[in-house]
């Protein structure tokens, strides 16, 4: 064979070598952003349930050394879901704290929380759906450094009396709603103390 023949054939050789080399990095570089795509969707989705969970609002007040704390874990509801709310009273005024209310225990009576639609219809309490009204009283004290927590799910649905169960509750429609946490105490010489927290509710 001469050796010009048997150079260009070693010389071929070496290029498709080269060749078969290149396209082989290109394949696995190829690979690289499309794994990278995954772990980054991966990522969006974790960072869209940490800003679900951090919708939750934390409202407080405090007059005399008495607070009230209102936490609402989900300011959206979808009609006919819960609004969960928890209500909290400290005392730390130094003194022992009065509070009178209906006889009638078996009712979220000692922070009075409600949730108005736009056209003033009330959401229900899942715990005590129909609200029981007495002429009696009874008292209720919040000892000196103690706290009182009241928690509730208040209902985005309209029940009343004539409905045999909440399974018969009309949900409201969409709209943004008021609602109002409010705390009152004997202040002495007949004077009555009140702390109402404010906020507001959107059912989408």
């Amino acid at each position: 064979m001469p050796e010009g023949e048997s150079y260009m054939k070693k010389a071929i050789i070496i290029l498709i070598s080269v060749l078969l080399i290149t396209s082989f990095a290109a394949c696995r570089n190829g690979d690289t952003p499309e794994t990278a795509g995954t772990t980054a969707s991966e990522n969006t989705s974790a960072k869209s349930i940490v800003e679900t969970s951090s919708a939750s609002q934390t409202f407080e007040k405090t007059l005399d050394g008495v607070t009230l704390k209102v936490y609402i874990e989900n300011p959206k509801v979808k009609p006919g879901g819960e609004v969960h709310v928890t209500a909290t009273v400290t005392n730390n005024s130094g003194k022992d704290i009065v509070s009178t209310l209906p006889i009638y225990n078996r009712q979220h009576y000692e922070i009075r929380t409600k949730i108005l639609t736009q056209d003033g219809k009330a959401f229900y309490d899942k715990d005590y759906p129909i609200e029981v009204t007495e002429d009696a009283t009874r008292q209720f004290i919040v000892k000196s450094g103690e706290s009182y927590v009241q928690d509730m799910y208040l209902v985005a649905a309209e029940i009343n009396s004539g409905m045999s169960g909440t399974a018969d509750a009309v949900p409201y429609g969409a709209g943004k709603c008021a609602g109002t946490s409010t705390f009152k105490w004997d202040g002495g010489n007949g004077a009555e103390k009140s702390l109402t927290v404010s906020f507001e509710i959107e059912i989408v």
